[in-house]
């Protein structure tokens, strides 16, 4: 099974390139398993850094994140079929928009995990561009109600995830496209590259 986590700054497109790749390859016979983004689902149902604290709320959404792939990766033994890839919106690594690195070494330490052990874990990482970055004009928060940030926010956290993630040899950057679509074929293309690693 390959494993896909999908990064990247808000206005990326990524929830949407998720349900495509995950369509696609449903089509395609494959068993698609997905971890959907795990701060949305928090802040969704009332849980917020003003209620716990910032570093808190931080690590209660890497706890979960490691905590749902643990039990998926469990659930995907169970699938016989040989063609199954896993779907990751985030992982604890994305809290570096964020934080310094110092501040999440402590906080994996404490959830007894490591950068470098999670940044290896997956087959591809994909860094979806906010489209603030290449079309301003097309970056909007009415799609994501949780979504507050301006613009040169939003490309500001986009950039602290590309360092975040600089050290990865499996990391690909897709760039912003007017169409969302050619960015989606654009993901599909570097998972293909991917899966014929086999």
């Amino acid at each position: 099974m390959k494993r896909i986590l999908f990064t990247g700054g808000a206005g990326a497109g990524k929830t949407s390139t998720i349900e495509y790749v995950k369509d696609y390859y449903e089509n395609k016979g494959f068993d698609v398993f997905i971890i959907n983004e795990v701060p949305t689902m928090l802040l969704n149902n009332g849980f917020n850094s003003r209620r716990c604290g910032k570093l808190e709320f931080l690590e209660l959404v890497a706890k979960i994140e490691l905590y749902l792939r643990d039990i998926l990766e469990k659930e995907t033994k169970k699938s016989s079929n040989e063609n199954k890839i896993m779907l990751i919106d985030k992982c604890p690594i994305d809290n570096m928009a964020f934080i310094k690195r110092e501040e999440l070494d402590k906080m994996l330490e404490r959830l007894d995990m490591s950068y470098y052990k999670i940044l290896n874990s997956f087959d591809l990482i994909v860094h979806l561009e906010t489209i603030a970055k290449d079309y301003p004009e097309q970056y909007t928060n009415k799609n994501n109600k949780n979504r507050t940030l301006d613009k040169e926010l939003a490309i500001e956290r986009n950039d602290r995830l590309l360092d975040a993630y600089k050290e990865s040899e499996k990391r690909v950057i897709i760039k912003g496209y007017k169409n969302i679509k050619d960015k989606q074929e654009k993901v599909i293309e570097e998972i293909e590259k991917v899966l014929k690693e086999r």
